[in-house]
């Protein structure tokens, strides 16, 4: 029902920027298309039964990057019969946002925070004995034209072990810079960073040492390299 709520809000403040009743129509400026466009594809995204939606306790205020045009990059059949050996069945991050062999994406660490922030215009905070555990990447473009990525369109859905703890889900938000969400496009030659959250009890984070990263795709979940 909230969901509902949200979208319709979002598509009512649409209406009232695109038009009126007498009253000259409202030029959307760029943070106001960006949102609308980013909230439209994240309700697209929310019919993969497997995929989390919405956004969590966030921020949204003045500033934001419009995304880049977008397109496909699901994981084909092949590609998902090929994740590695059927041992581990470990797949590289690049395949599991439809990206191997097109983009290098590295792990670059991880922090331990009560909020995670985007500029100044959006932020995301733990809730109530619970702290976020932000793991960082580098998405680079080693080619020589501009890669777009649109990592929700392949279908998976993260999740972290933390210090052999239980899987606990990513925290899904609305960020532009989040990888499970990632849309937009990178330039050749040029690199982006991309984060996922994931919130951890006080106690879990007081004592973090190490994390495992898996990628779940049409009901299979596979470890992640990092």
């Amino acid at each position: 029902m909230r969901k509902r709520i949200r979208l319709v809000a979002v598509l009512a403040l649409a209406a009232l920027l695109l038009g009126g009743c007498g009253t000259p129509m409202h030029e959307l400026t760029e943070e106001e298309e960006g949102l609308i466009v980013q909230y439209a594809a994240y309700a697209l995204a929310k019919q993969n039964i497997y995929q989390k939606d919405g956004m969590t306790d966030a921020v949204l205020s003045e500033e934001t990057d419009v995304p880049g045009e977008t397109e496909e990059n699901s994981l084909s059949e092949d590609d998902q019969s090929s994740k590695g050996d059927e041992e581990s069945g470990a797949v590289s991050i690049a395949k599991a946002v439809g990206m191997e062999g097109k983009l290098e994406i590295s792990y670059a660490g991880s922090n331990i925070t009560n909020t995670y922030q985007e500029g100044t215009y959006f932020s995301v905070n733990a809730s109530e004995n619970k702290k976020l555990l932000i793991m960082e990447f580098k998405l680079k473009n080693t080619s020589g034209s501009t890669l777009k990525l649109d990592a929700a369109s392949s279908g998976g859905v993260f999740s972290c072990s933390v210090d052999g703890s239980k899987q606990i889900s990513e925290k899904r938000t609305f960020g532009e810079k989040i990888l499970s969400g990632y849309s937009g496009s990178i330039k050749a030659k040029s690199s982006q960073k991309a984060y996922l959250i994931f919130e951890i009890p006080e106690e879990m984070a007081k004592n973090y040492k190490t994390s495992d990263l898996f990628v779940t795709v049409d009901g299979q979940t596979y470890p992640v390299n990092l």
